[in-house]
């Protein structure tokens, strides 16, 4: 079960550290953070997530980490397990071990460590039934990359290594799985052969910004889409599917999007 159809996940709530940002270049945040905004938004994504049928399991914020509620970018989860990532932001190191001892708490086996001098970023990894995307980006280094493909390989998943172009992060920001075998992406920033190889059903989108292309498929049916993303949102309900709405601005001042904020544990 690939992470277009997500049965739970991790999220983090902005308790204390997410709004104590000072030094913006550092946390790589675009500007200072509503308490009381981000609060309700990330309560209404959560609320949508269990009205939907995931189940959330909720981790407390990082200590001196307040890009820890991005949960997404600090492990890559699969039926068989957990791999352990390296962060490629400096000040995000520290949040690797926290989530994975979280995760042991849980059960999950850990499968594979990612270490020094390789990065990887989950935001970077894209994961289908049986393929996966991984991007090489400003915090995922090639080498990196190509040691996630090694170990998916091993579990027969079928890899691809993007070199993306364009404003994004992440390989995250420009395509999202939508369901089992949908996938919504920016046009020019992916080549489009690369996902043509594989029988999915293609949603190109023209994007402006940075997460022009990061949705959350929560299933088949259900998409959770930033407010003010239009072009995603009318290009996903014309293929079918229900469009859940959601202000997530000042999730974005720390340059992330909606899928940032959920760890898939399809385990």
């Amino acid at each position: 079960m690939g992470y277009g159809f997500i049965k739970s996940a991790v999220m983090c709530f902005p308790e204390e550290e997410f709004f104590s940002v000072r030094d913006f270049t550092l946390h790589n945040f675009a500007s200072v953070v509503n308490r009381e905004k981000a609060i309700k938004q990330f309560d209404r994504l959560k609320e949508t997530l269990l009205q939907i049928g995931v189940d959330v399991q909720q981790v407390k914020e990082l200590e001196g980490h307040p890009n820890s509620v991005f949960t997404r970018d600090t492990a890559v989860i699969l039926k068989e397990g957990f791999i352990k990532l390296r962060m490629g932001l400096l000040s995000r190191r520290g949040e690797e071990s926290w989530m994975s001892n979280f995760l042991h708490s849980l059960g999950i086996p850990e499968i594979a460590e990612v270490k020094a001098p390789l990065t990887v970023e989950g935001g970077d990894v894209i994961v289908g039934d049986n393929f996966a995307f991984i991007g090489v980006s400003s915090r995922t280094n090639r080498k990196g990359a190509q040691f996630i493909s090694s170990i998916l390989g091993k579990l027969n998943y079928q890899t691809e290594i993007v070199k993306f172009s364009g404003p994004y992060l992440h390989l995250g920001g420009a395509m999202s799985l939508v369901g089992r075998d949908s996938v919504l992406y920016c046009k020019g920033a992916i080549p489009e052969g690369m996902i043509g190889k594989y029988e999915l059903n293609l949603i190109p989108i023209e994007c402006n910004e940075f997460i022009g292309g990061n949705v959350i498929g929560v299933d088949e049916k259900n998409v959770i889409v930033s407010e003010n993303n239009n072009v995603a949102a009318e290009a996903l309900a014309i293929h079918g599917f229900a469009i859940h709405l959601i202000d997530l601005s000042e999730f974005v001042k720390g340059n992330g999007g909606p899928s940032c904020m959920i760890l898939p544990v399809n385990h």
